[in-house]
């Protein structure tokens, strides 16, 4: 299982949200794929950014899937990768009104998560 194969199953899980990502699952995927828990989070913030980015997957599953992710390295105290709270602070940023006319989503997180991909893009 890649971590692109995750994003779909994310993708899937988060359009019926009854099913959170959990910390299990994160430990039983690190294990079956010989990575540790930060490769994981760094792996999976880049493949939401670059998944939302490309108009794969909706915000609305995007930010869940990265909510979750983000609530599970907090709550186990990790060191996080500074890429997952970068993805994380692009949704959080969506889910908020930014004031009459202004849709958060399209003045705040597509701009944040279209340079994120295009760095992904570029190794840099």
């Amino acid at each position: 299982m890649t971590i692109a194969n995750l994003v779909a199953v994310l993708k899937r899980r988060y359009d019926d949200p009854e099913e959170p990502f959990t910390s299990v699952e994160v430990d039983e995927l690190t294990g079956r794929m010989g990575i540790s828990r930060q490769q994981f989070f760094e792996a999976m913030a880049a493949e939401i950014a670059q998944a939302f980015d490309a108009g794969d997957v909706a915000f609305q599953s995007a930010d869940e899937a990265i909510n979750d992710l983000w609530s599970i390295a907090l709550c186990n105290d990790e060191h996080w990768p500074p890429l997952l709270e970068e993805v994380y602070r692009a949704f959080d940023a969506g889910e908020y009104a930014g004031g009459e006319n202004v849709d958060p989503i399209h003045a705040y997180t597509r701009p944040a998560i279209s340079e994120i991909a295009r760095r992904l893009t570029n190794g840099s």
